[in-house]
């Protein structure tokens, strides 16, 4: 989801894909299983801070371009746009596209 209303109201749960967040986007937050930005501030951002109390996920990369209008991002030359599935790991940084199902102790490829 690129917007944080519509994740606020999607049924279901959804990863919320913004270029940067601010305090309008708490409700999509609050609501997404975790979300994506290229410009947080990392680990100590406050956004990161609050997302790991509510035991939520977050992921940097600087890699990602975000087209809101569009309702897609890219990582390098991957496209994905808005209703593809994506997995994202809160600890590295990653991205996958598609679902990936994980333990609770160990992620893919750690």
């Amino acid at each position: 989801m690129f917007d944080s209303a519509a994740a606020a109201a999607a049924d279901g749960p959804v990863i919320l894909v913004r270029p940067e967040t601010n305090p309008d986007d708490l409700p999509g937050m609050i609501a997404a299983a975790g979300g994506c930005s290229p410009r947080a501030a990392g680990k100590t951002s406050h956004a990161a801070v609050v997302a790991r109390a509510w035991a939520d996920l977050r992921v940097r990369r600087r890699a990602l371009v975000i087209d809101v209008e569009r309702g897609e991002f890219t990582v390098g030359e991957q496209v994905v746009r808005a209703g593809e599935v994506i997995s994202i790991d809160g600890t590295n940084g990653r991205i996958w596209l598609g679902e990936v199902r994980c333990s609770r102790r160990r992620w893919p490829g750690t």
